[in-house]
C-alpha cells in the first residue's frame, strides 16, 4: 500500500485501478471503461481485501464512476468487502454516478446494504 497522500496504480485485462491513501480514508478508483465481471472479480476482491487489511485504513471509498459494467460476482466481492469492513469496525462507501450501475444495486435488492456517497 502506498504511504499517506501517495498512490499506486495497476491494471489487468479490463480492470484498471488506482489506490490512494489519504489522511482519513483510502480511495480505490477504477479506470475509464472498466468492466468488473467474473473474469476479473477475484483480482478486484483481493484488492479490496488487501486494502481493508491495512491497519491505516479506517474508511475505504470505492469510486465506480468510471466503471462501465458490473455483474453479480462484483456485487459479491463488494458485499464480502463490506462484511470485512464491518467486522473490523471500518467503513466502506461507494461512489456511483452511472444510472445503469446504480440500477444493478437496486434491482438485486442490495442497495440498502451499502453506504453510498455523493
Amino acid at each position: 500500500m502506498a504511504g499517506a497522500g501517495q498512490h499506486e496504480s495497476g491494471s489487468s485485462d479490463r480492470f484498471d485501478f488506482r489506490v490512494e491513501q489519504r489522511a482519513d480514508y483510502h480511495l480505490i478508483s477504477t479506470g475509464t471503461g472498466t468492466e468488473l465481471d467474473a473474469y476479473n472479480s477475484p483480482a478486484f476482491s483481493a484488492l479490496l481485501s488487501g486494502t481493508l487489511e491495512d491497519e491505516d485504513c479506517r474508511r475505504l471509498i470505492i469510486d465506480l464512476s468510471n466503471t462501465r459494467f458490473i455483474d453479480a460476482t462484483t456485487l459479491g466481492a463488494l458485499m464480502g468487502a463490506n462484511r470485512q469492513a464491518q467486522e473490523s469496525q471500518k467503513v466502506l462507501s461507494l461512489f456511483v454516478t452511472k444510472p445503469s450501475i446504480k440500477a444493478i444495486f437496486e434491482i438485486t435488492g442490495v442497495k440498502d446494504y451499502f453506504d453510498f456517497i455523493n
